[in-house]
């Protein structure tokens, strides 16, 4: 892939993390390597330019305008990468040099580290002015318009920028900075870049010293390498590479703009989703345009499900104050069965403390709605077990929102559990959730791979009088707004819940019934989430990966065939290579395959597959058949099939290995690896067979590039009526059993262009 394409193409990378940074990277990379312009003979080498660099040094140093210093050759081993052969190595001390020091001794211009706007490149307007007396012991040396200046302490923050203009008091900086004025044929742009490239920001940070402010010597600095082109092709590149930076940052507007309209276009679906949850409007909340985060996705369906507006109220549905009723009933007998002990009334519910819910629903503080609310402790250390006893859970147990027991599993003894602790003993079905934080709002239901549980006193429990509640009473409490009305106990950098306080949290009650669809329905629309997350999470990492590999083949390219004619021949000479002798081999399967490996494999063949009465054809075919002749790759051979039908097929040539080699070495290795299972999978496939598959799919293919989705009828559908009256001969049973082999053996298309048309389309168009 060409750089220009790559940049074509960005959307296709655009969701990847750091996308326009790498774009960034990858330009400077290229620009020092050698790799983002031509080299240009004419230009010379860079040998004529360091020759005259050592005349300008030696004038210099005679005039005693600089002092003369010696540098060593740059060492193969030193070398972190080839460069072009008219590009020569360097130290930095053979292309610039220092201007001297001094005591200020009159109004200066003070340029200290956090005087430099390090992404522009520049000194920022907030340099200070300061007189003589004013001077810090460290404004010492002397700078120009034109010099550039590196920051040597805590060099891994970049703080580089070239002196761009003249100061009306004379410019001195810190002696934080390394001084590099450029000698006449080094663009200070080019040295500028080369500074803050990777190759270099290692080397500097292998010779740092110091911990609490690492830094560089100045001798270490200037025995840096670098790597050194025609004066004309720095000048190229600083060019191409401020057009491309400036591209980068279109680029990243663009996506800055793109981002702040899909997150006003989700607000808006989560906001109209809130206030009317229908199924339209749910399908706004999962669409692709503008992808909600799963996070407020959770947060909008559990607020809904706990104001009572996720599944409609049933008029037959027992109220909730008939509901609540019975479980205060129930809970007078558990007290006077002595099950539990009695507990002192709780105060009412107040209208500052809720919110609007339907009719048929009721407020009920949680320590009227369960058992005595209580929170674990912690036992002495010799009652731990790691593999026998009572499962026993701290708040690191609780993930996701449930127990997750195997991490960092631990046991206590069943006789502490049942003696001294068992007013803390944990049931299935109990609702858990941490009170110690942050961050609070931690739940879980207890699980019943035991029969009975323990806790520490960062775990709070809830077990319903009626165990039927603990579904809707964990989503409620997972949904958390019940937090924002706790007054939280503060101490040492903690978050804490009292025990108190969980009591008196106010519970929206809703019918029984009503429950069980609400958490029905939370759990539908969860799962849901949970796709589209893992969705998302794959796009994300395919578009990073796609990213990686596009960057390694434009910093590793591959061998190039010159054009795509040759190419495009070099491929199909490579099918026929592999498919040599294979039984029904022939012209039809040799377009079909060739057109797969353009619209499957993704092999940029410039093919414009036309809706034939055999399957997507480019006539292209027929003159690839008269060059394949004409050069002995093959000889074209007509033949009759065992049926009595004709057939062209292919006897190899004696160039043929050398076209399928040149192939070869174009594709990567995946490519490779693609094409030769597709070409597997059709080595026993019949001449009919390979038209049904690659008509199918190049169908199918079409909805996608068209936006739609198909159906299998459609499919089918399509193949029978929409590409040629010959197709008609395939029943729907018949193809419907190859879209299941092309599911089965992965070849699923992706909508990849282009799109196949009719012979009288093309010739229109």
């Amino acid at each position: 892939m060409k750089l220009e394409t790559f940049f074509e193409k960005f959307e296709l990378f655009a969701d990847a993390p750091n996308a326009v940074a790498k774009m960034r990277e990858l330009v400077l990379q290229l620009a020092v390597t050698g790799k983002l312009v031509e080299q240009r003979e004419r230009e010379g080498s860079a040998s004529d330019l360091m020759q005259e660099i050592r005349a300008e040094r030696a004038a210099l140093v005679a005039a005693r305008k600089i002092k003369a210093r010696k540098s060593a050759p740059v060492l193969i081993d030193e070398q972190p990468f080839d460069i072009p052969a008219a590009w020569r190595w360097a130290r930095l001390s053979d292309v610039g040099y220092e201007l001297g020091q001094k005591v200020p001794d009159r109004r200066f211009t003070y340029i200290d580290v956090g005087s430099i706007d390090s992404d522009k490149g520049r000194v920022s307007e907030r340099v200070e002015t300061l007189e003589p007396n004013e001077a810090p012991s460290r404004a010492r040396k002397q700078v120009a318009k034109g010099t550039v200046i590196y920051s040597t302490v805590r060099p891994y923050l970049l703080n580089i920028a070239i002196v761009e203009h003249d100061f009306e008091h004379e410019p001195i900086a810190s002696t934080a900075f390394g001084i590099l004025h450029p000698f006449l044929g080094i663009n200070n742009r080019f040295l500028f870049h080369w500074l803050r490239s990777a190759p270099f920001t290692a080397y500097v940070q292998d010779g740092m010293k110091g911990m609490a402010y690492p830094a560089i010597n100045d001798e270490k600095f200037y025995s840096g390498y670098i790597p050194v082109p025609p004066s004309a092709e720095q000048r190229r590149i600083v060019a191409k590479m401020d057009e491309l930076m400036a591209l980068c940052d279109r680029l990243e507007a663009q996506q800055q703009e793109r981002d702040t309209c899909h997150a006003a276009l989700a607000r808006a679906s989560l906001s109209r989703f809130a206030e009317a949850p229908t199924p339209a409007n749910l399908d706004c909340l999962f669409h692709k345009s503008y992808p909600i985060t799963p996070a407020d996705l959770r947060k909008t369906i559990l607020t809904l499900a706990v104001q009572g507006k996720l599944v409609p109220q049933d008029p037959n549905d027992e109220l909730a104050t008939e509901l609540i009723a019975r479980v205060a009933t129930e809970k007078r007998r558990l007290v006077q069965t002595k099950e539990i002990k009695p507990e002192a009334p709780l105060d009412p519910i107040s209208d500052e403390e809720v919110f609007p819910i339907p009719d048929s629903w009721t407020w009920l503080r949680a320590g009227d709605l369960c058992r005595p609310i209580s929170s674990g402790s912690t036992p002495d250390q010799s009652v731990f077990h790691a593999s026998e006893g009572i499962p026993y859970l701290k708040v690191y147990n609780i993930r996701n929102q449930t127990v997750d027991f195997d991490h960092k599993r631990q046991f206590i003894a069943v006789s502490h559990h049942e003696e001294k602790m068992k007013r803390s003993r944990l049931l299935p079905g109990d609702v858990i959730m941490n009170i110690v934080g942050p961050p609070l709002g931690k739940v879980a239901i207890v699980p019943d791979s035991f029969s009975e549980w323990n806790c520490n006193q960062a775990i709070s429990f809830f077990r319903p009088i009626f165990s039927e509640f603990s579904p809707y009473l964990y989503t409620f409490l997972k949904e958390g707004s019940f937090l924002q009305n706790i007054q939280l106990i503060g101490t040492a950098g903690q978050d804490n819940i009292s025990v108190t306080k969980c009591k008196y949290i106010p519970v929206p009650v809703p019918p029984l019934a009503e429950q069980r669809r609400i958490v029905a329905k939370v759990d539908l629309l969860m799962a849901l989430v949970d796709w589209l997350e893992t969705q998302l999470s794959e796009a994300k990492a395919k578009s990073t990966t796609l990213l990686d590999a596009v960057i390694h083949e434009l910093l590793n390219p591959t061998v190039e065939i010159i054009d795509l004619a040759s190419y495009r021949a070099a491929v199909g000479c490579y099918a026929i290579s592999k498919m040599q002798g294979k039984r029904y081999f022939g012209r039809t399967a040799a377009m079909k395959v060739l057109y797969l490996a353009q619209a499957h494999v993704g092999l940029e063949l410039g093919l414009k597959p036309m809706r034939e009465a055999a399957g997507p054809f480019d006539s292209w075919f027929y003159r690839f058949e008269e060059q394949g002749e004409r050069e002995a790759w093959f000889k074209v051979v007509d033949s009759t099939t065992a049926g009595g039908k004709k057939k062209i097929e292919y006897r190899p040539g004696r160039a043929l290995a050398e076209q399928s080699a040149q192939a070869e070495r174009a594709f990567t290795a995946d490519q490779r690896k693609e094409f030769d299972r597709l070409l597997a999978l059709f080595s026993d496939r019949t001449t009919e067979e390979a038209e049904i598959i690659a008509t199918l799919f190049a169908a199918w293919n079409d909805f996608l590039i068209d936006g739609h989705e198909p159906s299998d009828d459609e499919i089918v559908r399509e193949v029978r009526e929409n590409w040629h009256e010959k197709k008609g001969r395939f029943t729907p049973v018949l193809l419907r059993k190859w879209l299941g082999w092309l599911r089965q053996n992965g070849l699923i298309p992706r909508g990849r262009l282009p799109r196949t048309t009719h012979q009288t389309q093309l010739l229109l168009n």
